[in-house]
């Protein structure tokens, strides 16, 4: 529904739809993109299945900042994983660990990419490769990610960076 409300609103070019929207975060996004007529140019070359993509990352980042009750450590390995040694989880409540928080500081500090790659939280690694592929403004670094998400969310904010150079 929430991919819905923001396409129309960035296709009509319309922040009054945005206003639907009851997460505040995809409200803003809404928002500040239904007003920017390269965003409006890369969701309509978009194929549609791309399109309902657009709130996953933001969705997954709003779920992790919501209190949640502590998980006992499970002790059964995961199907298709090896018996290797497992390092403590230390995240936060955020399930960024330490490593991660650090992984992503240089990111966006240096505006490298490279740091992102090895960011193990989905939503931390996402938000990684937003903010650096706005900066950097270059779809090439898009080639360091082998997943198809994290490829895909890439190309949209360095094209749309780059269309706003």
């Amino acid at each position: 529904m929430a991919n819905c409300i923001y396409v129309n609103s960035v296709l009509a070019q319309d922040q009054y739809t945005c206003y639907s929207l009851s997460n505040t975060t995809q409200r803003e996004k809404c928002l500040r993109d239904s007003s920017d007529d390269s965003i409006r140019q890369l969701l309509e070359s978009m194929p549609p299945a791309e399109r309902d993509k657009i709130f996953t990352a933001v969705a997954e980042a709003v779920n992790n900042y919501l209190p949640t009750q502590p998980s006992a450590p499970s002790q059964q390995p995961s199907p298709g994983s090896s018996n290797v040694l497992s390092v403590p989880n230390t995240s936060s409540q955020n399930g960024a660990s330490e490593i991660d928080k650090q992984l992503y500081a240089q990111a966006i500090n240096s505006n490298d990419m490279v740091p992102c790659v090895s960011i193990a939280d989905s939503s931390t690694r996402k938000s990684c490769i937003t903010q650096v592929a706005l900066k950097v403004k270059n779809p090439a670094s898009c080639g360091l990610f082998t997943e198809k998400d994290d490829i895909d969310i890439c190309n949209l904010y360095a094209k749309a960076g780059e269309q706003a150079k």
